[in-house]
C-alpha cells in the first residue's frame, strides 16, 4: 500500500494547483481496477485506493474495470476522433485490448450519441493471464532450463526461485528492460544479462543470452495460449465484423506484437 500511495503522490504532485473538489462536481477521477476473479480482492483494493485517496485529501474516486479505463481515457485526453464525431458516434462499437503487466483484459464496448457507454459486454471483463510480467517469467524459466546447472541448483530453482536468485524482482526487471530496448531498436540479435545466485555452493553469479527471436516467441506462444482465447470470448459468435474499432492499450514492447495478431 505504501508503494501504490507513493505512486500516487508522484502521479498528482504535477497537478497539485488544480482544485481537485471542483473539477469533480464536474468530472469524477476515474481509477482503473483489475478484473478479479475474487469479489474480496476487489472490494479490498477499492478499500485501498479510497483510504490513499483519502490521505492525500483527494475526494473519493470512481472505479472502473480496466478496459472501460482505457475508454475514458481516449474520450477525456487523447479525444480520438471518432468518439468526438456526434454522426460516427452513434452505435459505434469499440473493442478494446488492454495490457497490462499481470493480465490481459478485454472488452466490447457500445457508445451512444453522448458518447458514453451506453452497454458493454461482458459487464466483468474477459481477463487472462499474460501481462509483461507474465512474458518475463516465462523468458527466464526457458533460460533456466537451458541452462547447464548441476541437478542440485537446478532443483532448488524448479522448487523455489526466491532461494536461487536473491533479488528475483531485479532479475525479471532486467529482462523486462532488455525486451523494451530490442522493442525500440535500441538492440539487436542478443543480449548478456549477469545475474546473481544465492547458492552456498556453486557459481555466485549466472550469464544468460537473451535474443529478439526468443522475445518474440514468447509473444507469439502466450498469444496463442492466452490472449487469442480471451479476445473471442469477448467477440462471441460472429461479433468480429461488427466491431468498428479496435482500442490496444499497453507497454512499449507489446503493443508491437499485439497489433500483429490481431
Amino acid at each position: 500500500m505504501t508503494v501504490t500511495r507513493e505512486f500516487f503522490k508522484g502521479l498528482l504532485g504535477g497537478l497539485k494547483d488544480i482544485d481537485f473538489q471542483t473539477i469533480s462536481r464536474y468530472s469524477p477521477i476515474y481509477v482503473g481496477k483489475p478484473a478479479y476473479s475474487d469479489p474480496k480482492l476487489e472490494r479490498r483494493y477499492e478499500k485501498r485506493i479510497r483510504q490513499i485517496f483519502s490521505d492525500l485529501s483527494l475526494p473519493a474516486p470512481v472505479f472502473v474495470y480496466e478496459p472501460y479505463a482505457v475508454y475514458y481515457y481516449c474520450r477525456f485526453l487523447l479525444r480520438m476522433s471518432f468518439i468526438h464525431d456526434e454522426a460516427a458516434r452513434a452505435r459505434t462499437r469499440v473493442l478494446i485490448v488492454d495490457h497490462g503487466g499481470g493480465t490481459i483484459n478485454t472488452c466490447i464496448v457500445e457508445l451512444n450519441r453522448q458518447g458514453e457507454i451506453s452497454s458493454a459486454r461482458p459487464r466483468s471483463p474477459q481477463a487472462s493471464h499474460g501481462g509483461g510480467s507474465f512474458v518475463d517469467q516465462f523468458l527466464l524459466r526457458k533460460k533456466i532450463r537451458e541452462a547447464s546447472f548441476s541437478p542440485e541448483i537446478r532443483k532448488k530453482i524448479i522448487d523455489n526461485e526466491k532461494l536461487v536468485f536473491p533479488r528475483l524482482a531485479d532479475v525479471l526487471a532486467e529482462i523486462e528492460r532488455t525486451k523494451i530496448q530490442f522493442s525500440q531498436g535500441k538492440l539487436n540479435g542478443s543480449h548478456d544479462l549477469t545475474v546473481r545466485l544465492g547458492v552456498e555452493k556453486g557459481p555466485k553469479e549466472w550469464t544468460f543470452s537473451l535474443k529478439q527471436s526468443e522475445i518474440e516467441e514468447a509473444f507469439s506462444y502466450i498469444w496463442d495460449r492466452n490472449c487469442r482465447n480471451a479476445i473471442a470470448a469477448t467477440l462471441g459468435a460472429d461479433d468480429a465484423k461488427k466491431v468498428d474499432y479496435v482500442i490496444l492499450s499497453g507497454g512499449t514492447c507489446s503493443l508491437g506484437f499485439h497489433e500483429k495478431y490481431l
